[in-house]
């Protein structure tokens, strides 16, 4: 019979010993990465049990027909944990854990990210040609549950190590993942092609040839039934509203009151044109995050990018938004040839600077389609370089590149930074 060795001697695991004991978890002994606590003993919050606390080597000398039960309650605790153990050389089947939770490949969309929008579900990033789908059919709970049948399936694979659609995907990692957690709770993203939606403007990355084409799609659902619908089959977590202008929907009212009154955690897309009180309402509850594509530095770059002039009124009203002290980003989308120069990057971090909470660094996805030229990485080290001297947070969507280009962007980051880049 296995010997079992529960590893990390704290609190929870003072206070869920005698649930453990019910399940038929009772250790041998304990053993902690706190050198402190070694050869002392371990008892449970009742006093009832007590265990000797050992040093790893030495709990499997003792014992070595043996399993290794994992008691943190934090899945980066339990990650640093599993890693730490197989580095040392235990196998992989000597690991367990108390939680509800496994050591295998995923990826944090594929759990639980819905992409919807014009004419289909998707499970993770919508650039991503493999990724999980379901064609839009009119009955949007029917379309949910069968794409957590495909995620479902996805995951057995993953777990069993057998080839997937999601093999190359560079979110594709070995981590610690809730077990039976697909769909159970979604961040849900609606992107476009909403009836009744539009936008009061004519971005050139949204309005190239590809983009047109997928926004003239209409799936024939509006964003208040397709969030009605959703909250209906599955807790929704998180909101993302990307569907034209928010501000200028025929919904606007009834949209916020439902996020208001379901208390959904909501970012909001928009472009700054009209102030919404609602929305700086929701701010100042710490229930919405507004995030806004501003792109430019400067009046005329910024007229060229979005074909309208307006720049002064959209930075009136993001100081608005900016004094509810909720969360504000803003965005900067590098494009070449247009808004690729220090003027405009130097006058968007000002910007920021006094306005946001963080940045965001994004590219045209329709453009990068080997990789990204030397000027464009010089303006993205550039980027990188006057944020860290206004003490601005960078967050990159990585999501825009592919897995060469981010890798590459990431070192420039980690560089120049000197630290890990945080990925949306």
């Amino acid at each position: 019979m296995k010997q079992i060795i529960f590893y990390g001697a704290d609190e929870w695991a003072a206070k869920k010993l005698g649930k453990w004991a019910e399940q038929g978890l009772v250790p041998a002994c304990f053993c902690d990465s706190d050198i402190r606590k070694h050869y002392t003993q371990f008892s449970s919050v009742d006093g009832s049990a007590a265990y000797e606390i050992l040093p790893l080597l030495e709990a499997i000398r003792r014992y070595p027909d043996y399993d290794i039960y994992l008691t943190y309650n934090t899945l980066q605790a339990l990650k640093d944990t599993t890693v730490y153990l197989l580095t040392v050389g235990v196998h992989m089947n000597r690991i367990k854990y108390c939680q509800p939770v496994e050591w295998r490949k995923g990826c944090h969309d594929l759990d639980n990210l819905l992409w919807f929008g014009r004419v289909v579900l998707r499970a993770c990033c919508f650039s991503s040609a493999s990724a999980p789908s379901v064609p839009y059919s009119g009955n949007l709970q029917s379309d949910f549950y069968e794409l957590k049948k495909l995620r479902e399936a996805i995951t057995e694979k993953l777990r069993n190590n057998e080839p997937t659609v999601c093999d190359g995907c560079p979110h594709l990692r070995y981590d610690i993942w809730k077990k039976n957690n697909v769909n159970k709770s979604i961040r849900l993203s609606l992107y476009g092609g909403f009836k009744g939606e539009r936008c009061n403007f004519k971005c050139c990355y949204c309005n190239s040839q590809e983009n047109l084409k997928l926004s003239q799609a209409d799936n024939g659902i509006s964003l208040l039934e397709a969030i009605e619908q959703l909250s209906s089959v599955t807790e929704i977590t998180l909101l993302m509203l990307n569907a034209g202008e928010i501000t200028i929907s025929p919904n606007v009212k009834e949209l916020l009151q439902l996020v208001k009154t379901k208390k959904i955690a909501t970012m909001l897309l928009t472009n700054g044109f009209v102030f919404n009180e609602d929305i700086a309402d929701l701010m100042r509850m710490g229930r919405a995050s507004v995030n806004v594509s501003l792109d430019a530095g400067t009046p005329e770059t910024y007229a060229k990018i979005k074909g309208v002039d307006c720049f002064e009124k959209v930075l009136h009203n993001l100081a608005e938004y900016s004094s509810t002290g909720g969360y504000l980003a803003l965005k900067y989308i590098l494009l070449e040839g247009v808004n690729d120069n220090e003027a405009d990057i130097n006058g968007f971090i000002q910007i920021a600077s006094r306005l946001a909470k963080t940045v965001v660094l994004s590219f045209d996805t329709f453009k990068i389609k080997n990789q990204l030229s030397e000027h464009m990485l010089n303006m993205t080290s550039c980027f990188f370089n006057k944020a860290r001297s206004a003490n601005l947070p960078v967050t990159v969507d990585l999501n825009t590149l592919g897995p060469v280009q981010g890798d590459t962007v990431k070192s420039l980051y980690n560089r120049i930074q000197n630290t890990h880049l945080p990925n949306l």
